[in-house]
């Protein structure tokens, strides 16, 4: 297996039973903007049926990072 990097969601779409997701890299940081400047980086394409559970899974991790952090937050309070 490989890791692959991204920095940030682009978009999905759906389209004939697929989900497909795409990713970007923070190219650069345009000052005068004072936004990043993204770069297409890497698309998943996922079944419906996968995706449902991905994002069953992706619920599921974002309580629990919450939570963890949640006794953090008390500390600095």
């Amino acid at each position: 297996m490989r890791d692959i990097y991204v920095d940030r969601f682009m978009k999905f779409a759906v389209h004939q039973g697929v989900v497909r997701i795409d990713f970007a890299r923070i190219e650069t940081y345009d000052e005068e903007k004072e936004e990043f400047i993204l770069a297409p980086s890497t698309s998943v394409a996922l079944p419906v049926d996968a995706f449902m559970h991905f994002s069953d899974q992706v619920a599921g991790l974002r309580a629990e990072i919450l939570q963890r952090a949640e006794p953090a937050n008390k500390d600095e309070t």
